[in-house]
């Protein structure tokens, strides 16, 4: 989640995947929170973004993985890198939405072996 200022651009959260209600209400509970409560009472929310060499540090980069390998696709545009909220498989032609099969035609950085999918809690 980003948004634009005079200063650049900000992004006070960033999420691996897509959005959920659990990450919308973590992105309200920080931006409301840190709007309405002395800088100094909210340190934990305050935490310094990862650098784009962090964020990388999670991926691969300098090599493909194997041909119709599954995996999650780290794409970067003029404002930073974002992982795509669906899984992609890599085929000759390039890397391709699992689900769709549409060929991905953004700038790929990176590449990892899918994560684990948490249990869904019980509501």
């Amino acid at each position: 989640m980003a948004r634009a200022s005079t200063s650049g651009v900000v992004a006070p959260f960033v999420l691996d995947g897509p959005i959920n209600r659990a990450a919308f209400e973590a992105l309200q509970q920080r931006l409301w929170v840190s709007h309405l409560e002395p800088q100094h009472s909210i340190p934990d929310l305050r935490r310094k973004m990862v650098t784009r060499a962090e964020r990388l540090a999670d991926f691969t980069t300098d090599a493909d993985p194997a041909s119709q390998a599954l995996v999650e696709v780290l794409c970067a545009d003029h404002v930073g890198t974002y992982l795509l909220p669906f899984l992609c498989r890599r085929t000759p032609e390039g890397f391709r939405n699992e689900r769709t099969g549409e060929l991905i035609e953004r700038r790929i950085v990176g590449w990892r072996e899918p994560k684990p999918k948490a249990a869904a809690r019980p509501r």
